[in-house]
């Protein structure tokens, strides 16, 4: 005999496992997340349409959430994301419509192999150059094997999809990604990356695809976190429209950034078959932890260049090879006395990178057929 279907008609604690509806959208309570699953396994919670302010997973396992409008909040403590996932386990968000103008859409930490399948994900940016609405749309932290698949992610600042610390044996794919500030995917914080697929996503008007660096900030990584690594990963079929500059214009024009610091293990990661459209080809480094699969497009011709991959800093007496912009829109040049490294600083700075004096007239190389014959 089957368990009975529970109707939820106000915002509650869910403590039994069990199948769960709602019968209409749910008033905010002022004092958090309506829903709240804590300690629970095998819940199937089903909101039909219906809109709630905040719902809140920790230590949940083989948990379902369906068809629901998520919306963020306010409390005593300050705003709420619209649905957090800490400590799951085979956690799937499937066919939501999450809303925020604040923070992120929907984040996953500290979890496994947890899914967010079919959901609409939306922000609040209004694709300029100062970050308005929502930060992301999906925060992944310290999360192995999960699948993020079919989603519609738009109007945030920073990047479609995040991920943060180590995240391994993750699947994104087919998400569409439009209206982002920053990348469509991106890593940034504490980046430890490890047999990865990145597949058939869908990103316009956005700087660039991906982009990954590497700072150690303990607000954003606690206290020890991992140390850099970008392994395994593979970039398939990807596509890239109508790039912008968004809030970050000094790795706009590429289709692909990726720079991690001499020594972090970077290897066997796969670019094949990706359409980076208008966007110049991707930057590289250490190119040598990058594998040319074939058939990737980019401005420069299609195709990687098998001598560019065997390519990474090149001196180039007297030149200036780029610049680097401040969200501010002011430009920091980079002439013959500077060099890229790999230590990246805050959001709220660069962005991108710290430049430092070397003596030396170093430059990145655009390692997927390089514009320039020289470099």
């Amino acid at each position: 005999m089957g368990t009975a279907t529970t109707t939820i008609s106000a915002c509650q604690a869910l403590t039994a496992a069990g199948s769960y509806v709602l019968n209409s959208d749910l008033a905010p309570t002022g004092t958090g997340q309506c829903l709240r699953l804590v300690g629970v396994a095998a819940v199937q919670l089903d909101c039909r349409g219906h809109a709630v302010s905040g719902v809140l997973l920790s230590s949940a396992n083989t948990v379902t959430i369906s068809n629901c409008s998520v919306t963020s909040g306010m409390a005593a403590g300050g705003y709420y994301f619209p649905l957090e996932v800490i400590g799951g386990n085979t956690v799937t968000v499937t066919n939501c419509n999450v809303t925020t103008a604040v923070g992120s859409g929907i984040v996953l930490q500290n979890g496994t192999n947890n899914q967010v399948l079919q959901s609409t994900i939306t922000g609040g940016y209004d694709g300029g150059s100062t970050d308005v609405g929502a930060d992301d749309g999906i925060v992944l932290e310290y999360e192995t094997g999960d699948t993020i698949q079919g989603n519609t992610i738009s109007n945030v600042y920073d990047a479609g999809i995040e991920g943060a610390d180590t995240v391994a044996n993750t699947t994104l794919a087919s998400n569409t990604i439009t209206n982002v500030g920053a990348a469509g995917i991106g890593t940034y914080w504490c980046t430890s990356w490890t047999n990865n697929m990145i597949r058939l996503n869908n990103v316009s008007r956005a700087p660039v695809m991906f982009d990954a660096t590497y700072s150690n900030d303990p607000g954003k990584c606690g206290p020890s976190g991992p140390a850099a690594n970008f392994t395994g990963n593979s970039f398939i079929g990807n596509r890239v429209r109508s790039p912008a500059q968004g809030t970050f214009p000094s790795i706009f024009s590429q289709g692909m950034y990726v720079f991690l610091s001499a020594g972090t293990p970077v290897s066997g990661n796969l670019i094949q078959g990706n359409d980076f459209g208008t966007q110049e080809c991707p930057t590289l480094s250490p190119p040598q932890g990058f594998i040319d699969g074939g058939g990737n497009i980019c401005a420069a011709s299609a195709g990687l260049a098998s001598a560019g991959l065997r390519r990474g800093r090149k001196a180039l007496p007297g030149r200036v090879e780029g610049s680097w912009g401040r969200p501010d829109g002011r430009e920091l040049q980079v002439s013959n006395v500077l060099a890229l490294i790999g230590d990246f600083a805050t959001r709220a700075g660069l962005k991108s990178a710290i430049l430092r004096l070397t003596g030396e007239n170093h430059a990145i190389c655009r390692v997927l057929r390089p514009r320039a014959a020289s470099c």
